[in-house]
């Protein structure tokens, strides 16, 4: 009877610990970015169009936008987005590209970035224009 009594305390103290496990606080993700001095310049690529940033001064200010996101959406598991429409950042280094490549698009009204491999993240409305705003 005591054998019973301590396996069913002992299985019930390993449920608890996994479940309160469960509910600890999620991590917090962001985007893998290069540092900003070892960045020459960040090419805008989308359907239509293609520019290039050198100005250091919205470099920074870019950095400072994408290194704010953090609201995880989803695992990333593909090169790239699966939607048809979408606009890719990628960095040049003195060593030549990044793979810091960051790719931001418009889904069913909501609005993403995405980094292959690492997550999606959810933005909002702002965040995008904001970040889109920069290479018009």
């Amino acid at each position: 009877m005591k054998k019973l009594f301590f396996c069913s305390a002992f299985i019930t103290l390993l449920l608890v610990i996994v479940i309160l496990s469960a509910c600890g606080k999620q991590k917090n993700h962001s985007l893998n970015l290069p540092e900003k001095t070892d960045i020459i310049d960040v090419s805008y690529i989308a359907e239509n169009e293609s520019k290039v940033m050198v100005d250091d001064k919205k470099i920074d200010r870019l950095l400072l936008e994408l290194s704010s996101i953090n609201k995880k959406y989803l695992n990333s598991y593909q090169d790239t987005p699966q939607v048809s429409n979408y606009a890719k950042i990628s960095f040049r280094l003195p060593i030549g590209m990044s793979s810091d490549i960051i790719y931001i698009y418009r889904s069913d009204n909501e609005f993403f970035i995405e980094q292959p491999y690492n997550c999606i993240f959810l933005i909002d409305k702002n965040q995008y224009n904001t970040i889109t705003g920069f290479f018009n």
